[in-house]
């Protein structure tokens, strides 16, 4: 019936049909129309599981955004990159500048900090209001991004901390080791 099925995420999966994608229900009903078109690339969801929060990342052009359950967008195609939302945040970056954003698409952390060695860099989701950072020649990183960029979580001079959902450092990047 479908292509192509990915797991469900807040009652909803992505499937392929005929190069298109759409959402269903757990009932198998067709909530999302197959309007998302892999090739072409007006919109294409970024993850897998796909909903966090009520909300799927989708690209339009070259700029990202969020659609809701219902397919409709509700946080316009205006970032550079953004990661999903975890506790009602979602990580964005714009103009090479980055900042947390809330599912109404209000910027609650500034898109203040950038790639250049001395702030936040990039995150992962928050856990328990929380995100650990990690500081070294790229600035604040997460573990995942210091993965995809090439570089150690343990590399010389790398510091941990953690952030709160207000941007506010709870410990300061100044740790060898966090287990958390």
């Amino acid at each position: 019936i479908y292509d192509y099925a990915w797991p469900f995420s807040e009652g909803l999966a992505r499937v392929k049909k005929d190069n298109k994608y759409g959402f269903i229900n757990t009932e198998g009903e067709v909530v999302i129309p197959f309007i998302f078109n892999d090739k072409e690339k007006p919109i294409f969801v970024v993850d897998n599981r796909s909903f966090h929060d009520g909300l799927a990342a989708v690209k339009k052009g070259s700029k990202w955004g969020f659609i809701n359950t219902e397919g409709q967008v509700v946080i316009a195609p205006i970032y550079d990159n953004v990661l999903p939302f975890s506790e009602g945040l979602a990580w964005v970056e714009k103009d090479g500048k980055y900042g947390y954003i809330n599912t109404q698409g209000k910027v609650v952390i500034p898109l203040k900090f950038k790639n250049d060695g001395e702030l936040l860099d990039h995150q992962y989701s928050f856990r328990d209001g929380l995100v650990l950072v990690h500081k070294g020649k790229r600035g604040i990183i997460s573990i995942i991004f210091a993965a995809m960029m090439g570089s150690s979580p343990n590399s010389e001079n790398a510091t941990w901390g953690l952030i709160n959902t207000a941007g506010e450092y709870v410990l300061p990047p100044k740790f060898d080791e966090i287990i958390w």
